[in-house]
C-alpha cells in the first residue's frame, strides 16, 4: 500500500499521524525549521495544497511521496542522521 492511497476509512489509517511527523520532519531536513510557517502555510490560500507545496518544496506531492518511501527503506540510524540536519533559522 502506498501512502497516499491510506483512507480515513482503513483500519491503518493511525499510520497517517505516525508517518506524518517522519515526514514533515523529512521535508524539514530539506529545507529548515520554520519553512512550514514561513513559505507553504502562507501560499496555501492562494496556490492550494499542492501549489503551496511545489512553490514551497519545488517536487510534487507525488515525486515527495516516492522520495519518502525510499528514505523509509533505510536503516533507522541512517533516517536519524537525515533529520537531524535539519537546518535552523
Amino acid at each position: 500500500m502506498l501512502l497516499e492511497d491510506i483512507s480515513y476509512a482503513d483500519p491503518c489509517s493511525y499510520a497517517d499521524y505516525e508517518l506524518g511527523v517522519w515526514g514533515v520532519a523529512y521535508l524539514l531536513s530539506q529545507t529548515n525549521e520554520r519553512f512550514l510557517l514561513d513559505d507553504f502555510y502562507p501560499m496555501l490560500n492562494e496556490l492550494g495544497w499542492e501549489g503551496a507545496f511545489v512553490g514551497s518544496f519545488g517536487i510534487s506531492s507525488e515525486r515527495f511521496y516516492t522520495e519518502f518511501a525510499e528514505f523509509l527503506e533505510y536503516p533507522i540510524a541512517e533516517q536519524l542522521d537525515n533529520i537531524e540536519r535539519i537546518k535552523p533559522v
